[in-house]
């Protein structure tokens, strides 16, 4: 069983889509400062959406509005078991908030069976529409459309296969 998030590289994007030729983002490089950056510039993933990773596994996603100057997440990835039925592979619990000027994002994710893992990560960049981490993407498909569609791109090294990209591709669920 893979694990959802361990050196969490996010980046979401649309299966079966005509927005799915949308390019992702390439995964940032380490930088030593980060830009500035503030929750509104991320306002654009409040809300609920749901899609499948590289994988064909479902995942769901859900983003709640700035309270308190923290912005909450949470993410389900389920999977098919030998028996066909659906049940729950990988659960996180995601923060974003502002920290010296830009953008601060942590989590702690839990793959069924397994210790979690909890990471904080440092915004390498921020654009319309779009977030990066030194191992993480979070974008829109469509900038001029952000609910059209989140792209989020995360890697993993997995002990048996090495490296590993994934990308989820999520459409919108609904509104917080």
């Amino acid at each position: 069983m893979k694990s959802a998030f361990p050196t969490l590289l996010l980046f979401f994007a649309s299966t079966g889509s005509p927005l799915a030729a949308q390019e992702p983002s390439p995964l940032a490089q380490s930088q030593s400062t980060s830009p500035e950056a503030s929750l509104e510039d991320v306002r654009w993933l409040i809300g609920g959406w749901e899609g499948y990773d590289t994988e064909g596994d479902r995942v769901v996603e859900n983003w709640r509005a700035p309270i308190g100057g923290l912005m909450v997440g949470t993410f389900i990835q389920t999977a098919r078991n030998a028996a066909g039925a659906e049940v729950v592979e990988a659960t996180e619990h995601m923060h974003l908030w502002e920290e010296d000027g830009t953008l601060k994002f942590a989590s702690m994710s839990i793959e069924i069976g397994s210790e979690p893992i909890i990471g904080p990560r440092t915004v390498t960049a921020i654009e319309p529409c779009a977030i990066h981490f030194d191992d993480m993407v979070m974008q829109c498909r469509d900038s001029a459309d952000p609910a059209a569609g989140l792209i989020v791109t995360y890697g993993e090294d997995d002990p048996k296969a090495g490296a590993r990209q994934y990308v989820i591709m999520y459409e919108k669920a609904g509104d917080n």
